[in-house]
């Protein structure tokens, strides 16, 4: 990688290098560019014939994405929109398929010193909307209008927090008392409810407490399940569809719609059985990427030998 692409270090990119390897020419899509992570490296890795379509709800994102990416900026498109809309936006495009679609579905490291939230170590009110333009629900207008049960589903099914009941009821109250809450304030809620627990000593509690909020203010799992539908259908022959989840529920989703397709008579197969995951050494240098797999799925082209060696 070159030195102008060092700055954004994405997870498994040696690995998705290799998922899109065998595509030539045509069109390739990162619904989740961010700040260009993984674009640069698909750019870098496939031929010139081979453009860009890049999409994110973070406008701030994008713009940094813009810059990093300066250099094939012939190649690349970059769009103000959710993965979620990919097809509606293809379509105003007049792109009838695609050669390959990657999706990250974690934060990026910009987005963590955003001051929208995201970090428990931020000071800032809680926001967590991806499109920080938007004038959506955020996460406190969330938290204040949910039930305490309704907290603790979203905390035991978004975020497997154990102590989810609990720690929804101290939300409440804090929000009863103070009528907002920031980052660092729910950081110190979950530090007093959530056990780190065994195996996870160097996991902050708050991680998951502060992942199953967001994914509730971003509407992450139905985005997700509507993009499992359409995605099949818009893909060449030939040509991956990669998926990166970081929590369980994203990845039993992608699990189970790739393995219904592979099983069908739709045209589709697995590459590999078992999700791609982090080695140690990547884990080392970038521990966020210790719940991180890569889920991939290949449109059968009658040759599968040719169609993919990844």
């Amino acid at each position: 990688m070159n030195g102008s692409l060092q700055r954004h270090v994405p997870v498994l990119a040696q690995e998705v290098a290799d998922v899109f390897r065998s595509v030539a020419e045509g069109v390739v899509v990162d619904g989740t560019v961010g700040c260009g992570g993984h674009a640069g490296v698909l750019l870098e890795t496939l031929p010139p014939e081979v453009s860009l379509l890049g999409l994110d709800l973070d406008a701030e994102s994008l713009g940094e994405a813009g810059e990093f990416l300066d250099g094939y900026k012939e190649r690349v498109r970059l769009f103000h929109r959710g993965y979620h809309e990919m097809d509606l936006l293809l379509r105003e495009l007049e792109i009838e398929s695609v050669r390959g679609i990657l999706l990250d579905l974690g934060l990026s490291s910009f987005q963590l010193s955003s001051g929208r939230g995201f970090s428990y170590k931020d000071e800032s009110e809680l926001d967590m909307k991806f499109d920080g333009s938007s004038e959506g629900e955020g996460a406190v207008d969330l938290l204040k209008r949910l039930s305490v049960g309704e907290i603790a589903r979203i905390l035991r099914e978004y975020g497997d927090v154990i102590q989810a009941g609990r720690c929804a009821a101290m939300i409440k109250r804090h929000l009863d008392e103070n009528d907002s809450i920031s980052a660092s304030e729910l950081a110190a809620i979950s530090s007093r409810v959530v056990s780190r627990g065994r195996g996870r000593r160097f996991r902050n509690p708050a991680t998951q407490i502060f992942q199953a909020i967001r994914i509730a203010v971003n509407r992450e799992l139905e985005n997700l399940a509507r993009f499992l539908q359409f995605a099949p259908d818009i893909v060449a022959r030939g040509c991956p569809i990669a998926v990166i989840t970081y929590h369980s529920t994203e990845d039993r989703a992608v699990k189970s719609r790739f393995n219904i397709l592979a099983k069908g008579a739709g045209g589709f197969h697995l590459p590999f059985r078992k999700g791609i995951v982090p080695g140690g050494d990547e884990i080392e240098r970038n521990p966020r990427a210790r719940s991180a797999r890569m889920r991939i799925l290949v449109r059968d082209s009658g040759d599968r030998e040719r169609e993919y060696e990844g």
